[in-house]
């Protein structure tokens, strides 16, 4: 109880509160872009338990960057979480129950340190639930569907965040050098199959330039501010339409 009061008092809310803003945006961007498009999107649904639901579980990632993964605070609030995926049952659909619930139960193993060995799976875990629930969650709850062109269309967003959360995650350089290395060609692929348009272009540049700074910088996990704003925009950039 002390650690988690010693933290709570700790929190920096003016540096929080915009990076939380920044993780709603990075798992909101794609699903949003891409409902606004589809002619059965309504967004009349009762959306305050998701975004509630959003509001917490970016509050867990942002603390999991604060504390090297480990966050006394994160137990409760992704308790809390999990909860809030059962809300009303997401009007009686398992799947959406069960995406939502994949997310804070993915967050709780790595606040356990239960995938930690390699470090890598632990990086995949977390990209894959964060590029393939709450996206697909949002998409089902707007539009009544879920096609296979957008699930297509979230491999260029897991591959970005595949990259970039080589930062918390894995802490050794010379392994760091190399997942970085595999994860940001991936990242370049995917960006490259879509259709050059001068953001995705602009995305690609920032990618590689990232990469080198990356090699230079030792001390990056203590500036995920910087790291997250940097996948924010490289996502906007390659989903602008």
């Amino acid at each position: 109880m002390n650690k988690l009061a010693a933290q709570w008092r700790a929190i920096d809310w003016p540096l929080i509160i915009p990076n939380v803003v920044v993780q709603m945006i990075c798992w909101s961007y794609v699903p949003l872009s891409y409902a606004v498009g589809v002619s059965t999107t309504s967004f009349k649904i009762h959306l305050a338990p998701l975004f509630l639901y959003e509001l917490l579980a970016a509050f867990t990632i942002v603390m999991m960057y604060e504390h090297h993964l480990r966050s006394a605070l994160n137990l409760p609030v992704l308790v809390a979480t999990i909860v809030l995926s059962f809300s009303g049952l997401w009007h009686g659909n398992v799947l959406l129950v069960a995406l939502l619930v994949l997310f804070p139960v993915t967050m709780l193993l790595i606040q356990l340190g239960l995938l930690d060995a390699p470090a890598e799976t632990g990086l995949i875990a977390y990209s894959i639930t964060f590029c393939f629930s709450i996206p697909i969650a949002l998409v089902r709850l707007t539009t009544g569907f879920v096609a296979g062109s957008y699930l297509k269309e979230l491999l260029p967003l897991f591959a970005i965040v595949l990259f970039y959360q080589t930062v918390p995650f894995v802490s050794r350089r010379s392994r760091r050098m190399i997942d970085q290395l595999l994860t940001g060609g991936l990242a370049i692929a995917c960006l490259c199959l879509r259709s050059l348009k001068l953001p995705v272009i602009i995305a690609v540049i920032i990618i590689v330039v990232s990469w080198f700074v990356m090699q230079q910088r030792g001390d990056l996990d203590k500036q995920m501010a910087v790291v997250s704003f940097t996948e924010m925009l490289v996502i906007i950039l390659t989903y602008w339409s």
